[in-house]
């Protein structure tokens, strides 16, 4: 039997469920990444990108639109005996032993590929990364960088979501500030006039990332990976800019909540969690 795992969300969600798609493999299920969603009804953020940032192909977004139109009731009503959904948030171990033919969820947890993060690794190998951001980068080579992502934007209509607080920011930046010499904090966030005003408050060094527009979003999360250290928005966005981060002694600071009502996985025990 052949499982389909369903793609939707944003690029960060993307992430996390071609990770679950991965460790499905890694069990000798057999399987495949469906974006059908993405094709037929699903236009979200940036789209379907794991193809053009990462080179990833293994879709089965060209079928036909009988196909497309399955998907969508599947995805609406979600037949148990037909749709295995994901806890949000939480680590579904019996997903590996379903009989389902359609996994829908986020598996957002590391806890779906412990065990295959080279694999993980290796697929999210950033492609055409402007010389803009790699000139970028070189001039803050010598330096310790602090990526901190500010998110507002559609948190602020949600408030199921929430927006990290001063306390947080508060929080999070001391910690860095005391362990850290000298930090130079490179700010990201969809809302860059409001980070201006408000960060005037911490007295800290920071540089503004405020060109990697549309399309080109995905080129952000490459500077996270590529900062020393990282402070993280309840994001899957800069989740995976701080995980993708391969210096052995970064620092990683990050919101103790998902959402109103969703714990962060406590899982990686290496990462700091601040309330907000």
């Amino acid at each position: 039997m052949v499982r389909r795992v369903l793609v939707n969300g944003g690029l960060g969600n993307q992430m996390f469920q071609y990770a679950f798609y991965l460790s499905l493999k890694a069990k000798g299920l057999e399987c495949c990444f469906d974006n059908s969603l993405f094709e037929y009804a699903n236009k979200m953020h940036q789209g379907y990108e794991l193809e053009s940032v990462f080179g990833i192909s293994e879709t089965t977004c060209r079928q036909s639109p009988l196909h497309g139109f399955i998907v969508r009731v599947l995805y609406k009503y979600k037949p148990q005996r037909i749709v295995f959904c994901d806890k949000p948030y939480m680590y579904c171990q019996d997903a590996y032993a379903s009989n389902a033919r359609y996994y829908s969820g986020c598996w957002i947890h590391p806890s779906y590929f412990a065990g295959i993060e080279d694999y993980v690794r290796e697929a999210f190998q950033f492609k055409n990364v402007s010389e803009k951001n790699l000139d970028f980068l070189k001039d803050l080579a010598t330096v310790n960088t602090v990526s901190l992502h500010i998110r507002r934007g559609d948190y602020l209509k949600n408030p199921i979501y929430g927006v990290c607080d001063e306390n947080f920011h508060s929080s999070a930046i001391n910690w860095i500030n005391e362990r850290v010499e000298s930090p130079i904090f490179i700010v990201f966030s969809d809302d860059v006039e409001w980070c201006n005003e408000y960060l005037k408050q911490f007295n800290i060094n920071y540089r503004m990332v405020d060109w990697n527009k549309g399309k080109n979003s995905y080129q952000d999360m490459f500077l996270m990976s590529q900062c020393k250290h990282n402070i993280i928005a309840n994001s899957t966005f800069s989740w995976w800019g701080a995980w993708l981060n391969t210096n052995k002694n970064k620092i990683v600071v990050a919101p103790n909540r998902w959402t109103t009502n969703n714990q962060m996985d406590y899982s990686l025990p290496q990462w700091v969690f601040v309330e907000f």
